[in-house]
């Protein structure tokens, strides 16, 4: 075999090497949020990861649509979309009858001023873990309408449907983890280069532009927004058709349902 010819042969083989290691390291949909960590000896893992959502995401009433960005070496985020709702004061009958007199959409960025993940100097200058939940966060809102929310939803919904255990995770040291939440369902994806998770993770880092912005930069970027929302639908759905030979139905898409709040 001439020199020429080898060396095409093996530069072929390293580029389908490449190509099968993108695809298993990116796989086109999300992974289950693990419950446990097989090396959280210390439960350091669990606590900062219960940390992180404490903190942004909070206790007790829990939103019904957020994404959650932890970098290895700058603050953790999140970006939640929900409602406010306004009754009419006069209604005194139960919640879920009085008469609805304002709905409002908002997309919120939350963040702590400070990076959760962090260590303490000890005694004889080692450093452990310092990771606790903190009410020191920042907090910036953005109004959109019921059709922005509607297609934001809709694409957190069929993408999440499509969540699964991959192949080979992938997963490094140095990165980002991102985790996905609509209702009941859940996902994440660590450093996604490519496909459904890659574009999701970009529809959420959108969101969070749009809350930090100005009412000068806001229209072109709910524009942008917008049209990857209904994107990253069509594209998850077409994904659904292609492994199920149908769309996955669970029920009556209603933005109604999202995280709903009475009188704030």
């Amino acid at each position: 075999m001439n020199t020429r010819r080898r060396k095409l042969i093996i530069g072929s083989s390293v580029f389908l090497y490449m190509l099968i290691q993108g695809a298993q390291a990116n796989p086109n949909h999300l992974e289950p949020i693990p419950p446990y960590h097989p090396l959280d000896v210390d439960d350091i893992i669990h606590s900062y990861s219960q940390a992180v959502f404490t903190s942004l995401i909070g206790k007790g009433w829990r939103p019904s649509l957020w994404m959650i960005e932890r970098p290895s070496f700058s603050r953790e985020y999140a970006v939640i979309l929900w409602c406010t709702i306004e009754y009419d004061p006069n209604d005194t009958r139960p919640l879920w009858r009085r008469e609805i007199k304002r709905k409002q959409w908002v997309v919120e960025h939350v963040t702590p001023k400070e990076k959760i993940w962090k260590f303490r100097r000890a005694r004889r200058g080692s450093e452990v873990p310092d990771i606790k939940p903190t009410k020191d966060v920042e907090r910036h809102r953005v109004a959109v309408t019921e059709d922005f929310a509607k297609a934001v939803q809709e694409a957190w919904l069929n993408t999440l449907q499509l969540t699964r255990y991959a192949e080979d995770t992938g997963h490094g040291l140095d990165g980002t983890t991102l985790q996905f939440c609509y209702e009941d369902l859940f996902g994440q994806a660590w450093s996604p280069q490519a496909g459904l998770p890659a574009m999701l993770a970009d529809l959420g880092r959108k969101l969070s532009t749009l809350a930090l912005s100005d009412e000068k930069s806001r229209e072109p970027l709910l524009a942008e927004a917008d049209s990857l929302a209904r994107k990253v639908a069509k594209e998850a759905e077409a994904e659904q058709i292609r492994l199920f030979g149908k769309k996955i139905s669970l029920g009556t898409l209603g933005v109604g349902t999202l995280g709903t709040l009475g009188g704030l």
